[in-house]
């Protein structure tokens, strides 16, 4: 069975096309994803989709699935736009 892997890392979007058995949930995967893909990546602070909707780590991989990984936002959009204000008035 075969499903896509989708993550940012160092700014950039990367995809990658990962072999699993059938029955899979996102929860055995995880070791596998930090091992191979994420080594630097605190799994403790991301969170997991299929097709752009959050799941919990029980979900059970099918066919084709498009398993997602989010990180948390370093700062909300508010948080940004009062930076860059403050930047250009300097």
């Amino acid at each position: 069975m075969k499903i896509s892997l989708v993550y940012r890392y160092h700014n950039k979007i990367h995809i990658k096309s990962i072999e699993i058995i059938r029955g899979s949930r996102i929860a055995d995967l995880t070791d596998l994803i930090k091992k191979e893909y994420l080594n630097e990546l605190n799994l403790t602070k991301i969170y997991f989709g299929v097709y752009g909707k959050v799941l919990s780590s029980n979900y059970q991989l099918k066919d084709g699935d498009r398993l997602e990984i989010y990180e948390d936002a370093l700062k909300t959009p508010k948080e940004y736009r009062k930076e860059k204000a403050k930047n250009l008035v300097r």
